[in-house]
């Protein structure tokens, strides 16, 4: 097989590159809003090893705050399975051949965080809308087998090439892309 065969075999997750423009809203057990950002996403598919896939993901908050966080993915040809590992994160990422439609994505992953809040384990589950345009997260963190938070994630997709947004989205960030990291 060659490199570029994860297109074949994780249609689902190459259909997603491109920009997404998403609103992230965390919850605490009980429902009671914690916070809410936006987040500018972007998605490719390198055309060369070892990363099969990076996920560049550009936080903003209303108060100005901003940080971007990058992911590197590994895949297995054959697999039909991603496999997270940095100084961050660990887990897994798939498309489930039970979904007759194809539009669900499921991932697992551990977080390994100087803030005691962001570790666990969480579950994530993503729907895309039969067009492309729209998909639906749910986050789920857990620690020591309890839910301590959820995350709802809204997105859009605004662009399938996500070249021209390395520097962000002035359209949709809340702080202007020269305040965000190169």
């Amino acid at each position: 097989m060659s490199w570029t065969s994860i297109r074949q075999e994780l249609t689902l997750l190459a259909f997603n590159e491109g920009v997404w423009a998403d609103t992230y809203r965390w919850f605490d057990a009980e429902g009671n809003k914690l916070d809410e950002h936006r987040c500018t996403m972007l998605v490719a598919f390198p055309e060369e090893p070892p990363f099969a896939y990076h996920q560049t993901n550009m936080y903003t908050w209303a108060d100005g705050r901003a940080r971007t966080k990058d992911f590197r993915i590994r895949y297995v040809e054959g697999s039909r399975r991603f496999t997270i590992w940095n100084d961050d994160v660990a887990g897994w990422v798939t498309e489930p051949a039970d979904d007759d439609e194809n539009l669900t994505t499921l991932m697992k992953w551990v977080r390994i965080s100087e803030d005691p809040a962001d570790r666990g384990v969480y579950y994530e589950m993503i729907n895309n809308s039969p067009c492309g345009r729209w998909r639906q997260r749910v986050w789920q963190q857990l620690q020591d087998g309890r839910v301590v938070r959820r995350c709802l994630i809204n997105g859009e997709k605004i662009a399938s090439d996500w070249r021209p947004f390395v520097g962000g989205n002035p359209d949709w960030d809340f702080v202007k892309p020269e305040a965000l990291p190169r």
